[in-house]
């Protein structure tokens, strides 16, 4: 069983800076904001991110091919 770590985003809706203990294998690379409840890209985890490589994060369609299945 993975150990959740501790990962911060900020909030592009809320601007709030969320703090949350998560387990990236498990749940994937986005969770919920904890003050409005809207989806939290969590980018500072991303391997494209991290690693240098190209993100392809499309902002019409807010998908990028990290993510995995919507969970709450």
């Amino acid at each position: 069983m993975a150990i959740p770590t501790e990962v911060y985003e900020l909030c592009p809706h809320c601007g709030n800076e969320a703090g949350l203990l998560w387990d990236i294998k498990k749940y994937g690379l986005h969770a919920f904001c904890p003050y409005c409840g809207e989806r939290l890209m969590l980018c500072s985890e991303c391997p494209a991110t991290t690693d240098h490589t190209k993100c392809d994060y499309d902002s019409e369609t807010d998908k990028c091919s990290m993510q995995k299945g919507e969970k709450k």
